[in-house]
């Protein structure tokens, strides 16, 4: 809204038409209050305006704030990612890492530790197929074994004579040169 201008053309020719003083205050007095009501309505218009400035003030320390804020948030947001960019970067290369570490205990050859050219898999599964070897064997003695019946041994004092009377799958022989007496277990 625009103040309108204050048109006192009336007035001023009332002014200069006066011839007597009742006519000259006449005109001064409607000059007057028409300034007065014109004034008045300036002075509430700018002091609406006034408030309406305030309030745009206070919307505009509101955003501002608001704007600062997501400032804030957007650098704290942006630090976090470049943390979490770094912390996946080490990660990358740590996996990396232990992908090949991997590959030097399976297979070997790739630089990684000290005496890993041996391929990993293949030599346990040689280790694997001795141990497996052994205990066959341990088997097969095991039930060689487990067809000895202790033997019972009776002496007849009068001669010094040791008999054996039943056995089966040990052997005994005596040394003549040293007259030792040794067993041992005899083939299934």
């Amino acid at each position: 809204m625009s103040l309108p201008l204050i048109d006192l053309a009336k007035e001023i020719a009332d002014w200069t038409s006066a011839r007597y003083g009742k006519q000259v205050r006449a005109a001064t007095v409607s000059a007057l209050t028409k300034i007065q009501q014109q004034m008045n309505t300036a002075i509430e218009f700018i002091d609406g305006k006034g408030t309406e400035i305030d309030a745009t003030i206070q919307e505009v320390n509101a955003v501002k704030d608001e704007a600062e804020q997501a400032v804030t948030d957007a650098q704290g947001y942006a630090s976090d990612a470049a943390e979490s960019a770094s912390a996946a970067a080490g990660s990358e290369a740590d996996a990396a890492d232990r992908v090949l570490e991997a590959e030097s205990w399976a297979h070997g050859n790739t630089g990684v530790r000290p005496g890993e050219n041996t391929d990993n898999s293949k030599f346990w599964s040689q280790q694997s197929q001795l141990q497996a070897q052994a205990a066959e064997n341990s088997a097969a003695l095991a039930a060689q074994y487990s067809t000895i019946i202790a033997p019972g041994f009776f002496l007849d004092v009068e001669s010094g004579t040791l008999y054996m009377k039943a056995g089966v799958g040990v052997d005994f022989i005596i040394d003549t040169d040293t007259t030792e007496l040794y067993w041992k277990v005899t083939a299934a």
